[in-house]
């Protein structure tokens, strides 16, 4: 049977796959196409045309085509708020998501903002550090830096370095990141023996 959920379905597995294989002109493609079978359909299923926003998005933004992917994905996010998943870890993945596109954009205090409503949310949610949330700080941490709040800067990176070391101990390059920032943190200030 021909029914448009299969064939959304169909082009989203196809769009995934070729983003997988760096092939993110093709992969927009597709996205495209279950994109608009999703909103032509009758169902009209929000949360299928939210997942064909952020494969969209996905493929746009590795392609440089960041107005387009910061666009698809507020779109997207707009439609989990709606749906009543405003406090989850999807929303908060939409959140960091588009936080990130900003910051490629230069909307450095938009992209801060995302970013400390999601790391609000995970924390609500609960569970103890992950690598995800490390990372979350970490881009916080480069954020606050660029802004130039030093001494937010200067703790979220702290922050990192104590949760990725009791994630994964003392050693791994893992730390590299969040050692370089409060490095240039120290640089910066003025204290070169802590840089």
């Amino acid at each position: 049977r021909d029914q448009p959920s299969v064939q959304a379905e169909l082009r989203t597995a196809l769009g995934n796959v070729y983003a997988d294989l760096n092939e993110f002109t093709n992969a927009e493609a597709m996205h495209r196409e279950a994109l608009a079978i999703r909103r032509d359909s009758p169902a009209n299923e929000q949360t299928g045309i939210a997942a064909s926003l952020d494969g969209l998005a996905y493929a746009l933004w590795n392609q440089g085509k960041l107005t387009e992917a910061s666009r698809a994905l507020a779109r997207s996010l707009e439609i989990w708020e709606a749906g009543g998943s405003a406090d989850s870890e999807e929303a908060a993945a939409h959140l960091t998501r588009l936080g990130s596109v900003y910051a490629l954009q230069q909307r450095l205090a938009e992209s801060q903002d995302l970013l400390e409503r999601a790391l609000a949310m995970i924390e609500r949610l609960g569970g103890g550090p992950n690598l995800q949330r490390s990372q979350l700080l970490e881009d916080l941490a480069d954020l606050s830096f660029q802004r130039g709040d030093n001494t937010k800067a200067g703790q979220l990176y702290l922050r990192v370095l104590n949760q990725t070391q009791a994630l994964l101990g003392k050693d791994g390059i893992e730390l590299m990141g969040p050692l370089n920032g409060l490095g240039s943190v120290h640089f910066v200030n003025g204290d070169y023996k802590k840089a």
